[in-house]
């Protein structure tokens, strides 16, 4: 069953329909007020947003959904964000749609989706970093955990780094957490900013979990586990899964290995 949405929260914070790709430079739009339940107002567009479980809580768990590289929408991320809804009850939960991708139902979030490759952009991060900030506020929230999935798990890490106010914890599963050994052999990314990277701006406070198959060929285990070292070596609290699976199936796998205790863990502080 659907819980009740967070309609309070992002009716106030107003939405817009804007194109796919669409440049997201200068003042926020005058008028963003179509669909301004499911939308969140950033720089000059707006991220497609899906709300779950309680308006106003202590904590806000904001949900990142992968590259989609295969083509097609991004929202299987919803069904991940509305059972973290009802493994946390009374928090708020909100599924984001990240920079330039179609959320399936017309709405697209503005950013620029170059062709969904070396898109972790420092341009597209600031933008889910202000749609995360927006929702902390609106909620009341005083903590804000982070969960994504491969190419969604790599903008929180690189959102730890470069925003360091924003999260206060993350859940990485499948983390594409070093791009120079996802493209080992590939054109690289010079585009992207790159979490194993920029682990040394991580701040000492942020609490960070990672979950990988050992069968994921996408990103395999070595990358998120050395992203974690790189975090553990300057005092951050990091924590490695290495569970059954493949990369894709993480995100149900996951359930099974203590997810739903790791999220209370951080919800916590």
């Amino acid at each position: 069953m659907r819980l009740a949405p967070l309609l309070p929260l992002l009716v106030l914070l107003g939405g817009c329909t804007p194109q796919e790709g669409a440049s997201v430079t200068g003042a926020a739009p005058a008028a963003c007020a179509a669909d301004s339940a499911r939308f969140v107002p950033v720089g000059g567009g707006c991220l497609a947003a899906d709300g779950f479980g309680a308006a106003t809580s202590e904590t806000l768990v904001v949900v990142l959904h992968g590259d989609v590289s295969t083509g097609g929408p991004a929202r299987y991320h919803r069904d991940l964000a509305r059972r973290i809804a009802e493994a946390l009850p009374g928090n708020a939960v909100v599924a984001l749609v990240r920079p330039g991708y179609p959320a399936g139902d017309g709405r697209v979030s503005s950013g620029a989706l170059n062709g969904r490759v070396d898109h972790y952009t420092p341009a597209n991060l600031r933008l889910v970093a202000e749609a995360v900030s927006a929702l902390r506020a609106r909620s009341g929230a005083r903590r804000v955990v982070g969960v994504g999935h491969s190419g969604g798990a790599a903008t929180l890490a690189g959102i730890l780094a470069l925003h360091p106010d924003v999260l206060d914890g993350a859940v990485l599963l499948g983390c594409a957490c070093d791009l120079v050994s996802m493209r080992l052999g590939r054109r690289p990314w010079t585009a992207s900013v790159d979490p194993l990277a920029v682990a040394s701006s991580v701040p000492a406070r942020a609490r960070v979990v990672a979950y990988t198959g050992a069968g994921d060929t996408v990103t395999p285990p070595s990358m998120a586990q050395a992203y974690v070292r790189a975090l553990a070596a300057r005092g951050v609290q990091a924590r490695f899964h290495d569970i059954p699976g493949s990369h894709n199936s993480v995100v149900d796998g996951v359930w099974d290995h203590g997810f739903a205790a790791e999220l209370r863990r951080l919800a916590e502080g």
